[in-house]
């Protein structure tokens, strides 16, 4: 035994020594952290994220550019870019989805952010979300319960849109409008692998895993335990559909009982790459 203790001892002021350095970075992270930067897609509870989860993350303040520009709180028209800090701030959502809705919001936000160069050297959090059940929510959100923006410029693209909607079934919008999501996608995907410090979340891991889900977030930002389980708490599916709310039911899989099965099907073929990319089943 006494051949042993000597070992023992480096063992235990080996793992001392570890636990220390593991103490004093994640210290560090939360007196000096650097910032972050949020993307996602439309109808991928971005709103949870936007009104909650990056409003409490351990020591970043949470800008949202996007809202601030809805709801005319920075004017579109500006020339002045945004700014965006090294340290001390979470920037999003940042929605892939919404580029080439609007040139002033593209040149002031969408643009500069969504580029290999800029993205590179940031951490940043990817947000995604079956590309099929995205269609079926966009249909019924922006096609008929979404509100709009107080901004004028804005709220024309939105009525624009709701009216081109109206005019179709949910079959029709989701073949019309696959194309976009396997644009969405693929800038996604691209980003994420250009950033060295980056994590791609799924919505279906934060409804039915989600302990797997809280690791990957936590990776690279300080989340309180309690917030955790609000935001476990506040992702549960409706156990009833609501047609006119802004969030139906947010269960995962959905798409299969609202488009018919040969829509499915052509959904399936088209957007085969993003699927298998992303790991969702056919």
């Amino acid at each position: 035994m006494g051949a042993m203790e000597p070992i023992i001892f480096r063992t235990q002021l080996r793992h001392s020594s570890e636990a220390l350095q593991f103490m004093l970075r994640k210290r560090f992270r939360r007196s000096n952290p650097e910032s972050l930067f949020f993307y996602t897609l439309h109808k991928c509870a971005s709103t949870l994220f936007s009104d909650y989860i990056l409003n409490n993350l351990i020591g970043l303040k949470h800008v949202d550019y996007t809202l601030d520009l809805y709801r005319g709180r920075l004017e579109l028209s500006s020339c002045k870019p945004l700014a965006f800090a090294s340290h001390g701030y979470v920037y999003g959502p940042i929605r892939v989805s919404g580029m080439g809705f609007n040139r002033n919001l593209d040149r002031l936000l969408n643009i500069p952010t969504m580029s290999a160069d800029f993205v590179s050297d940031k951490i940043a959090l990817f947000f995604v979300r079956d590309p099929r059940d995205i269609l079926v929510s966009a249909y019924y959100s922006f096609g008929y319960t979404h509100g709009y923006s107080e901004v004028p410029e804005l709220r024309r693209g939105q009525e624009r849109l709701r009216a081109e909607i109206q005019a179709m079934t949910v079959d029709e919008y989701a073949l019309n409008s696959a194309d976009n999501q396997i644009k969405h996608f693929t800038t996604i995907h691209q980003l994420a692998n250009a950033c060295h410090r980056s994590v791609i979340l799924k919505y279906e891991d934060m409804v039915d895993r989600f302990d797997h889900f809280s690791k990957q977030l936590t990776e690279f930002v300080d989340v309180d335990p309690h917030v955790l389980r609000q935001i476990q708490r506040r992702s549960r599916p409706r156990n009833q559909e609501r047609g006119n709310s802004h969030r139906r039911s947010g269960r995962t899989g959905g798409f299969r009982s609202k488009l018919e099965p040969a829509t499915v099907a052509a959904l399936n073929q088209r957007l085969r790459g993003i699927l298998d990319c992303f790991q969702y089943p056919v």
